[in-house]
């Protein structure tokens, strides 16, 4: 597990003319260096999550009005990488215990994913979190690299990461 500071999500979002959201927004891998929403490449994850917090009434923004033409990257080992996911502050002040549901939502989903596949599995994934307003924090990229097991210790881990 890691920390790095991150873009202001909220500047490139302005700058780009996207939609501005304030729960969680799924992002391109490529968001801080896309220069333009065409550029935009999405893990193939992202369609699977969506489908999953839905069902648990967990909405996902999307950044752009027309995701028609949305391109996905696939990656085809025993690593699950799931979606860079950003994490608004008022959100979390709103929505306290959501992304503990969501994180054991792709749990359960990744153990039977997993099931009956040889050798370790390994998931990543990757959190954008919002700092405080208030404090004029920046952003800071948290990404997760490890079993399955160990995206229960990420809600607080995350929820930390905010009020920091």
């Amino acid at each position: 597990m890691k920390e790095l500071e991150y873009i202001n999500v909220r500047e490139k979002i302005k700058d780009l003319s996207l939609n501005n959201g304030n729960g969680l927004i799924f992002l391109p891998y490529n968001f801080e260096s896309a220069k333009d929403v065409k550029e935009f490449i999405y893990d193939d994850s992202v369609k699977v999550v969506n489908k999953l917090w839905r069902s648990e009434n967990i909405n996902i923004e999307r950044l752009e009005n027309d995701i028609s033409e949305t391109k996905y990257y696939q990656e085809n080992d025993i690593t699950w990488i799931g979606p860079t996911v950003f994490i608004a502050y008022s959100f979390w002040s709103e929505n306290p215990n959501l992304m503990a549901v969501g994180l054991s939502v792709v749990a359960n989903y990744l153990t039977d994913f997993f099931k009956g596949k040889t050798g370790s599995p390994k998931i990543k994934l990757e959190y954008i979190v919002e700092k405080n307003p208030k404090k004029k924090s920046k952003n800071v990229r948290f990404s997760y690299e490890g079993d399955i097991q160990g995206l229960d210790k990420l809600p607080k881990i995350l929820e930390k990461l905010k009020d920091e």
